[in-house]
C-alpha cells in the first residue's frame, strides 16, 4: 500500500488477522503503538525504552511491507504485510480486542517513527528488518548480537541513563541512525 520507499514510511501497512479473517490497515503509528500496549513495551518502561522498541517495531513492519511475497497471502484475506502472531510473535489484535495505549508510548512513537536503521554492506548502507526478543532479566551489554534488541537488557540500559540512540548502536551496531526527511 504505497510502502515503496526505504526513506519515507509507508501510510499504512496490511496486518492479517487469522481467528477475524481478515486484514486490517492501520497507520504505521497505529500498529507501533499497539504492539507497543500488546506487551512489546509496556507505558512503565524508561523513555528510552519505549524509543527503542518503538523504532525497532516500526522498522520491521517497513521492512515487511517493502518486501511482498507469495508467502502472505491468504485465500479468504488476499495480501497482507504481517501476520497478527505467529512468526512476529505480536498478537496486536488478541482474542479480546485491541488494547489501548498510553500517552507515553504515543510520545515514544511521534519522536522515533520515520528514523530508519542502516547497516553497512560493500561501502553501502542497506535498509534492514531488525528483531526484538523476550526479556530474561537480563544486565544492559550482556547480549548483543547486532540483529536484535532483548526487552530487558534495554530497560536495565535505560535505567543506567543511556538515550535510546546510545542503546541503538550499542545493540545494533554498526548501524547507521538516520533522522526522517
Amino acid at each position: 500500500p504505497g510502502a515503496h520507499s526505504r526513506h519515507r514510511p509507508p501510510a499504512t501497512i496490511r496486518v492479517w488477522v487469522p481467528h477475524l479473517h481478515k486484514v486490517w490497515r492501520p497507520t504505521l503509528r497505529e500498529y507501533t503503538l499497539r504492539v507497543m500496549s500488546a506487551g512489546a513495551a509496556p507505558a512503565y518502561l524508561p523513555d528510552a525504552s519505549l524509543r527503542v522498541m518503538a523504532l525497532v517495531v516500526s522498522q520491521y513492519a517497513w521492512y515487511e511491507a517493502l518486501h511482498p511475497s507469495e508467502e502472505k497471502r491468504s485465500p479468504r484475506a488476499g495480501c497482507w504485510d504481517i501476520k497478527n502472531g505467529g512468526a512476529e510473535g505480536q498478537y496486536v489484535w488478541p482474542y479480546g480486542g485491541l488494547r489501548p495505549y498510553t500517552k507515553r508510548q504515543e510520545a515514544a512513537v511521534d519522536e522515533v517513527l520515520g528514523w530508519t536503521l542502516w547497516k553497512p554492506r560493500d561501502g553501502r548502507h542497506w535498509f534492514f528488518r531488525p528483531g526484538w526478543r523476550d526479556g530474561y532479566g537480563g544486565r544492559c551489554g550482556t547480549a548483543i548480537d547486532r540483529w536484535h534488541i532483548p526487552e530487558d537488557e534495554v530497560t536495565d540500559c535505560a535505567k543506567r541513563g543511556w538515550s535510546w540512540q546510545r542503546i541503538v548502536r550499542a545493540y545494533l551496531g554498526p548501524v547507521k541512525l538516520e533522522a526522517p526527511r
